[in-house]
């Protein structure tokens, strides 16, 4: 049985908020500046993120967020 396509829902806001600026091109340590997190947290979310689209890196993660038109 084939998995359902993820929807915009299957991301906490802060994973999407993270996403959206590693898409910018930030580092973690930079989007940890940005949003009050510490680096290592912004890792996390990025890796949570990561399972939950089923990606293998983050650059895999920002081209299906991008390709779904999650993110410009």
């Amino acid at each position: 049985m084939p998995k359902p396509e993820p929807s915009l829902r299957t991301l906490s806001a802060i994973e999407l908020e993270c996403l959206r600026w590693t898409a910018e091109g930030k580092t973690a340590w930079e989007v940890g500046r940005i949003v009050f997190r510490s680096e290592r947290a912004v890792a996390g979310y990025l890796c949570s993120a990561m399972r939950k689209l089923d990606c293998t890196n983050k650059y895999h993660l920002v081209a299906k967020v991008v390709r779904m038109g999650w993110v410009d």
